[in-house]
């Protein structure tokens, strides 16, 4: 559920600042992007910070934990810097949006994550393995009440891949 909820608070196209209480408060083109990142804030996962670096964006990520007994007296907070490598945003065509990040750890070897979120549609012919009988299942029931559903796709990336990637001629369209 951890990465759910990170994808939620990192892939978007938002911007945060600190609100009068201190909580963040997000401005951004889609109420729906703003609605998952705040959904991301009520489970203790909290995009605080989005500012332009040389390199691309950094993002300050806070992460809420109550560990131990259900008096609370367990309860820790941690600040994740990740810095933006590359960003594939959300367009008609297709359907999805993708952030590469890099999780900048302490003393130990950074983290390439790729989150990609989508339409099921979309999504769903792009899942490696299939979805679950249930899975399918569940999808089929909200597309008959109406409902909209997205797809989450996290992905661990090895640095060379990353890296390959990042600087890989892109055939770019004309605007």
């Amino acid at each position: 559920m951890q990465h759910l909820f990170l994808c939620f608070a990192l892939c978007n196209g938002l911007s945060v600042r600190p609100g009068d209480d201190g909580a963040p408060e997000y401005a951004g083109a889609s109420p729906d992007e703003i609605a998952l990142a705040e959904a991301a804030g009520t489970v203790g996962i909290s995009l605080v910070s989005r500012r332009p670096g040389r390199r691309g964006d950094m993002m300050k990520v806070v992460m809420e934990q109550v560990d131990g007994d259900e008096t609370g007296n367990n309860y820790t907070q941690s600040e994740l810097p990740y810095a933006v490598l590359d960003v594939v945003d959300f367009n008609s065509d297709r359907k999805r949006m993708s952030i590469i990040v890099k999780k900048q750890g302490r003393g130990n070897e950074p983290e390439i994550l790729c989150f990609t979120k989508g339409a099921d549609n979309i999504m769903t012919p792009l899942h490696t393995t299939g979805l679950s009988s249930i899975e399918q299942q569940h999808l089929n029931e909200y597309s008959c009440l109406g409902l909209r559903t997205l797809i989450i796709a996290p992905k661990s990336l090895e640095s060379n891949f990353a890296m390959r990637r990042l600087t890989s001629p892109r055939p770019r369209r004309a605007r």
